[in-house]
């Protein structure tokens, strides 16, 4: 016949148990590596420097449709040029 101990006993083991597969999962998750990311400043010279074309401007009109060739989806812009920064528009 057990005493009461017994189970105190027991109870304290699956506590431990529970504690150290925890404390385990998170240490082997905490060395994971962590993906960081640089995001460099675009500088409006450096855009327009790399550009074909550039200029300023007001958006009119947008729309998008399944372009036939490729079967992609793409989007169409019209825009009111108000300065031609480079290139001829």
């Amino acid at each position: 016949m057990g005493h009461w101990f017994d189970i105190d006993l027991i109870a304290l083991e699956v506590f431990y148990a529970e504690t150290i597969y925890f404390v385990c999962l998170i240490s082997l998750i905490s060395t994971l590596p962590a993906h960081a990311m640089s995001v460099l400043p675009l500088y409006l010279d450096e855009i327009i420097n790399d550009a074909a074309i550039a200029f300023q401007g007001k958006s009119l009109e947008n729309h998008s449709e399944r372009d036939p060739q490729t079967n992609l989806i793409v989007t169409y812009s019209t825009f009111e040029v108000q300065e031609v920064l480079k290139g001829k528009v």
